[in-house]
């Protein structure tokens, strides 16, 4: 019975039909789509660039989330068919951000979610059809945790608040390491738990964003369980920019390894960019070279 009660009250909260009883709760706004996929770059990277430095890199990992989760449908005007989205939070790591959930928790490919701020404009909660997310955070570590809906209810204030039974399906830490040796180097430990998986349950990411000069990347290890040794390793992800010697731009390289089923780490790809950068800021690709082709398109780690 009280199962039943929280997915109506879900329900009466998600209903998008345009009455007056099916508005948003107070609180709870619907985020834009996602931004274009390759926006014109901001004052700070064309200062860098003006400078003859590459523009800054940064690393994004997801929360888990189910296909065609989102509120509402979009037409896409690549391809001229409709999609269902499937929005979801994602921690993007930069270099010059501040280890709070309002600098690292932003929405991804966010059609249709449904987000809950607090006064600093950090996320507290976040909603679809069908998940629920709550973030909380201290000073060392940030959590976003995961829950079906319809094992959520609304409460008085027009929040999402967790039933008795409710268990987490996804759950995803961040911590920043200690500075290193090296300058100019931020380290993020992320680590991914999945409950409803049998085996691997934990999977660990070490991101590094490190700049000199005369580039600036991103190395990105996953790790197979909760020790970042050797041994677990199982995927390696650089991304670096480099400035172009002739004309107004950059290049970026792409490279990924990945284990084979013998154990081995082994090259999957590497992709050679290279993008011209108008005053205004906007960029176009202007050359790609794959050296080695990603056995799945999807597998690349391409950022614009």
């Amino acid at each position: 019975m009280n199962r039943a009660l929280a997915g109506l009250a879900l329900l009466i909260l998600i209903d998008t039909t345009g009455s007056r009883a099916a508005e948003p709760q107070v609180g709870f706004v619907i985020e834009q789509p996602h931004t274009a996929t390759a926006p014109p770059l901001g004052a700070e990277d064309m200062q860098r660039l003006a400078a003859g430095r590459p523009p800054r890199v940064d690393a994004s990992i997801e929360m888990c989330c189910y296909l065609k989760d989102g509120f509402i449908t979009y037409a896409c005007t690549q391809c001229k068919y409709f999609h269902s989205s499937a929005p979801t939070l994602q921690f993007l790591f930069k270099q010059n951000v501040e280890f709070t959930v309002a600098g690292l928790v932003v929405p991804c490919d966010s059609q249709g979610l449904r987000v809950l701020r607090g006064p600093d404009g950090a996320i507290q909660q976040a909603m679809t059809e069908k998940t629920c997310c709550f973030v909380s955070a201290n000073d060392k570590r940030i959590t976003v945790e995961r829950y079906q809906a319809p094992d959520c209810k609304v409460a008085e204030d027009g929040s999402m608040v967790r039933m008795s039974w409710a268990e987490c399906n996804n759950r995803i830490e961040v911590r920043e390491l200690a500075p290193g040796p090296e300058p100019n180097t931020r380290t993020f430990e992320t680590k991914q738990f999945h409950p409803e998986h049998a085996a691997g349950k934990f999977n660990l990411y070490v991101t590094e964003l490190s700049e000199t000069a005369a580039r600036s990347q991103v190395l990105t290890r996953i790790y197979k369980g909760e020790q970042a040794v050797p041994e677990a390793l199982i995927r390696q992800e650089l991304l670096q920019r480099v400035i172009l010697k002739e004309g107004m731009g950059y290049r970026q390289i792409i490279k990924i390894e990945k284990l084979n089923p013998a154990g081995v780490m082994v090259p999957d790809t590497h992709v050679i960019e290279t993008w011209r950068v108008e005053p205004n800021g906007g960029r176009r690709l202007a050359d790609r070279q794959e050296l080695i082709k990603p056995a799945r398109d999807e597998d690349t780690a391409e950022e614009h």
